[in-house]
């Protein structure tokens, strides 16, 4: 559906040979829209979640944070919900959403909830990024504990597959972590007290050996990466120190 709320804020966006999907937040009601348009039919709108405790759905403040892949003939919709805040607007409980379809007729959509709250992580959102690793779709995103709110402490990813098995880890020798996450198969890239840091999923076997400095120096604002190709090679693009950089974090 058509809206006059503010839709300005988050949003993803996937793209095929027949299609083009566009997700954002309805900032004024707290729920999570879609707009597809294909090749020979105009524009449908549709609300995805956020709207109602029915087929799946729910009720919670969602899709502050979303990203979008599409794996074969399937799209997957990853995006956080904000469950319950104390007197202070400060979120005190969440949860990590999965909306998933194989075709682009509205209200296909199948729904899972991928993390909820618990004492070691409360808070999720933050940031939430998306990757491919052996045919399969993996999300990664920050979370917060009960010590550790309002700031998160922790990065956690899982397999859309296996989402019952999730792995963390927290960051405690590289201070807070922030976004942007950028995820590039195993290797996720984001920011640690004004530098950037990155995380080997492959490696969360040796704690805190898992993760590494990118850059040194502090940036005076968060710093926005990108995984490009060039020559075969994947760097990770990235403003730093006010000068465009390709970086090799591996």
């Amino acid at each position: 559906m058509r809206t006059s709320s503010d839709v300005s804020v988050a949003n993803a966006c996937v793209a095929t040979t027949s299609s083009v999907q566009v997700f954002y937040r309805d900032e004024t009601q707290g729920v999570l829209l879609g707009a597809t348009k294909t090749k020979n039919t105009p524009w449908r709108y549709e609300i995805i979640d956020g709207d109602r405790e029915t087929e799946g759905r729910s009720i919670g403040d969602v899709g502050t944070h979303l990203h979008a892949m599409v794996e074969g003939t399937v799209t997957y919709l990853v995006y956080d919900s904000i469950i319950a805040v104390n007197q202070k607007r400060e979120i005190t409980s969440g949860a990590i959403r999965v909306a998933s379809r194989t075709s682009t007729l509205v209200n296909s959509w199948s729904y899972q909830t991928l993390d909820v709250s618990t004492d070691a992580a409360s808070v999720f959102g933050y940031d939430i990024s998306l990757t491919k690793v052996n045919g399969h779709v993996r999300a990664t995103w920050l979370a917060a504990s009960l010590v550790s709110l309002p700031e998160p402490n922790q990065i956690r990813w899982a397999t859309l597959y296996q989402p019952q098995k999730i792995s963390s880890i927290t960051t405690e020798n590289f201070g807070t972590p922030g976004p942007y996450l950028s995820t590039d198969v195993n290797l996720t890239v984001f920011n640690c007290q004004d530098r950037l840091c990155a995380l080997d999923a492959s490696k969360s076997q040796l704690g805190q050996g898992a993760l590494k400095l990118v850059t040194g120096g502090q940036n005076a604002n968060q710093i926005q990466t990108a995984w490009v190709s060039l020559n075969k090679t994947r760097y990770l693009l990235a403003t730093v120190n006010g000068k465009l950089s390709l970086l090799t974090p591996n």
